[in-house]
């Protein structure tokens, strides 16, 4: 006879309870409009209703969208509201879900304002193994570097066309304060023997370089979308 082995059952039970954050994320995204997402959290569309996308660099706009869900031709990266808001301000599915729900005045109630007393809360994540604790660091390096990649080849993009002293702009002053940070990082993430040492100590610092990054992009695709609807 066959049984079921206890922690699939156990695992089974937790996700059904889980249900209603699923249900609560899927309504966010099927009733959201992801344009009006798009434009209020990252910037307006070009007049072929297209963006340069915001998770690489890319210097003609391959991101649209099509029956409310995104899709950038560049990178391959695809979804809806929820996903799209999830990757942008790097928060969970869940959280970013609420933020729509907040900022757009969808008013569909969470499933952790319920009033029934034996409503779920949010899921809490189990602690890791130092095995999935190494492949968590691993997978987290190995993301920043690629992000990372993309601003440094930005940088040295950047860095050929550098202005003179007194027409000193966002991207030159950009340039002088990443540059030398990026290559380290770039460096270090690749090195095995320092990850662990990244992930505890550097997030901060990546964090604000991915933030430079993403706000620098942002503003040469507002600047260029006026460009072509000029």
């Amino acid at each position: 006879m066959f049984y079921t082995p206890f922690f699939l059952f156990k695992g089974l039970i937790n996700m059904l309870q889980k249900s209603d954050f699923w249900d609560f994320i899927r309504e966010i995204a099927e009733k959201s409009d992801i344009t009006e997402v798009i434009s209020t959290y990252y910037c307006e569309p070009d007049r072929h209703k297209k963006w340069s996308c915001p998770f690489h660099n890319e210097k003609t706009p391959s991101f649209s969208v099509k029956n409310n869900r995104f899709k950038c031709f560049g990178c391959g990266i695809g979804g809806n509201s929820v996903t799209f808001t999830a990757k942008l301000f790097n928060i969970s599915a869940y959280r970013a879900a609420l933020k729509i729900n907040q900022d757009f005045g969808l008013n569909i109630r969470p499933p952790t304002e319920t009033k029934d007393k034996n409503s779920v809360s949010e899921p809490k994540e189990r602690e890791l193994t130092e095995h999935e604790k190494k492949l968590q660091t691993d997978e987290w390096a190995l993301q920043q570097h690629d992000i990372l990649l993309d601003y440094y080849r930005l940088l040295k993009e950047y860095s050929q066309e550098l202005p003179k002293e007194s027409e000193i702009n966002w991207k030159f002053s950009a340039f002088l304060d990443d540059f030398g940070t990026v290559e380290f990082l770039l460096e270090s993430l690749l090195d095995k023997h320092k990850r662990r040492s990244m992930y505890d100590n550097w997030q901060p610092t990546i964090e604000r370089m991915i933030k430079n990054f993403t706000e620098n992009i942002k503003r040469e695709a507002k600047t260029n979308a006026k460009q072509s609807n000029t």
